[in-house]
Formats: structure tokens, sequence, C-alpha cells
């Protein structure tokens, strides 16, 4: 293609030096003399330019790559950022399991008070009245008389326990998460179970646990370090409210709250276990 432009240059130039005339009729007269060969030259300049940009495109193209340092660096980046990252994001992870657990407690105690209102003050009974036994825990607890005030069986089951242990015989399903404070279940001796108490009877309504979470899915519910009524229904602190470990409680005025370990362990005017115990 550039022979043949170069071809037609070379015409144009001698044919004007031949005619020595003015640039306009040298104009016409070379337009008329060579057009063929100008007509060729201008239809042929485009495919061959476009051919050529195809013949740049498709050459290989090297580029640099990343050198052994550099690699290093962006990997070190990448492993600060992770290690600032994760502390926040179990943070809002702990912080999404405090809340639905909260928000579990607080639906299961509009149900706890609505069933008392119906049943002239009590509290719902605690343990199995089918087998008249205790110490059988997993069906017709306290959990079966408040479900029909409750949407779904789900609120029983706190998010951070699904994958901790709970004794959950085959035959039967999952029981739930939370236990009634074992203290509401006996007299004000601690000595005797009767199972049932009128909340008009708790002289500490607001500082007296009524329902909390549990390890093991009893229907009971007490303090973590506490040999006096067995091991069955220990408290453990799931949760963590940034400042210490604990769990949500649901107390027996109705209101639910987070309560660190240490306080649940108290004692409180020579009380132990002041927040568990029926005080006069």
């Amino acid at each position: 293609m550039c022979c043949r432009l170069a071809q037609l240059a070379e015409r144009l130039t001698l044919d004007q030096k031949v005619l020595g005339s003015s640039p306009r009729s040298a104009a016409i007269f070379l337009y008329g003399r060579h057009k063929a060969l100008i007509i060729r030259t201008l239809v042929r300049l485009p495919i061959a330019m476009f051919r050529s940009a195809d013949k740049a495109a498709a050459r290989p193209v090297f580029t640099r790559a990343f050198t052994l340092i550099e690699l290093l660096v962006v990997i070190a980046i990448i492993a600060v950022l992770a290690a600032v990252l994760f502390p926040v994001l179990v943070t809002a992870k702990q912080k999404a399991q405090l809340t639905k657990c909260m928000n579990n407690m607080s639906q299961l105690s509009k149900a706890i008070m609505m069933y008392a209102d119906s049943a002239n003050g009590a509290t719902p009974f605690a343990w199995n009245l089918i087998d008249n036994n205790w110490s059988i825990w997993y069906r017709d607890t306290w959990r079966e008389r408040v479900q029909p005030f409750l949407k779904n069986r789900a609120v029983l089951r706190c998010p951070v326990k699904t994958k901790a242990q709970v004794y959950t015989p085959p035959q039967y399903p999952e029981t739930g998460h939370y236990g009634i404070n074992v203290y509401i279940t006996m007299d004000d001796s601690a000595t005797v179970y009767i199972g049932w108490r009128l909340f008009s009877s708790i002289p500490h309504p607001p500082r007296t646990i009524l329902v909390s979470e549990n390890k093991d899915g009893d229907w009971s519910a007490e303090p973590l370090d506490n040999y006096a009524t067995g091991s069955a229904g220990q408290f453990y602190p799931y949760h963590d409210d940034g400042k210490a470990k604990g769990g949500i409680f649901i107390f027996c005025d109705g209101h639910a709250a987070f309560m660190s370990i240490y306080k649940t362990q108290s004692t409180v005017n020579n009380v132990p276990f002041y927040y568990w115990r029926i005080r006069k």
C-alpha cells in the first residue's frame, strides 16, 4: 500500500512539473488523467489501515508481573486488615446473638405473664405432671404450659446454644434452652419443692430471677456454682456484652435484661445467690 501511494505521488509530481500551470488547472488536469489510480488508492487505503490495526492487536502484549517483594507487601496488608476486621466481626456477631436472645426472652416473658393472668397470678407449674415425676424434664413442663401463648416454639432456643450440648432424647423434639428459677418452685425455706408460686408472694420482683438460660435443657435453672440444688439446669454464661460474660434473664416483674456471671453469683446482705433466692 505504501508503494502504491508513493507511485501516485511521483506521477502527480512529474505531471505538475510538465504542465507548469496554475495549481487549480493542474489539479483538474491531473485528476482527469489519473482518475482510476486515485480512486483505487482511496478505496484500498481504509482496508489496508484496518488490516494493519488487526495485526498490531494480534501481537502478544507483555506486561510487567508482580515481584516477590510486592506480593509479600500485598499479603501483609491483607493480613493486617483481617486482624483489624476480625474482632469487629466477632463483636458484631455476639451483639446480634445477644439481641436475638433478648428478643426471645421478651416474648417468653409476655407469654408467662399472659399465662399468669389466666391462672390467678400463679407461675406455670414447673415439672412433669403426667408422670408425676420432676426428673422427667423433656415433656409436660412449664414450657409446654406457656406454649399456647407463644407464636413459635423456636423462641425457646438460644442462638448461641444451638451448637452447645443439649440433652435431647431422639423420640422428643428439642425442648429448649431456658429454665425456670428452681427457687421459684420451692417454699420460702428452699427445702421443699412445690412446683409453682404466686407472683404476689415474691417480695422483690424486679430483682428476682424468673427464667434463665441453662446448660443442659432442663426445666429448671439455677446458679452456676450451687450444689445445694444439684447440677441439673445450671446457668452458663453463653453471652458477652463487651464487658463481661453473662446471660439474659427474665425477672419476676416481667422485664428481661443481661446480667454478668459475677452478679448472678453475688452475695448481698448475707444472702448467697441474692438474685435467685426468694427474700423476705
